[in-house]
């Protein structure tokens, strides 16, 4: 399902949001979290991979919200 709402958002030229969410989630999410779950936590491997996991999930939510909010159908399809 994240995959697929991925795709209709870049399909219908809302590219920026994609990008947005991606990078912002990537660091705050995947890279915060993991270092803060290795580093401070000790929890090595399984620290990042949780890290990867909670980064996942906060993309499908920022996509969902976009695609149930309708506003990515204001822009044209290619």
């Amino acid at each position: 399902m994240y995959k697929e709402i991925y795709l209709k958002l870049c399909k219908c030229t809302d590219v920026n949001f994609s990008l947005g969410v991606s990078v912002i989630s990537m660091w705050i999410f995947r890279i915060v979290c993991s270092y803060i779950l290795v580093m401070v936590l000790d929890m090595d491997v399984l620290g990042v991979w949780i890290g990867m996991f909670v980064d996942w999930y906060a993309r499908a939510a920022a996509y969902l919200v976009r695609y149930l909010s309708g506003r990515w159908k204001k822009h044209r399809m290619i």
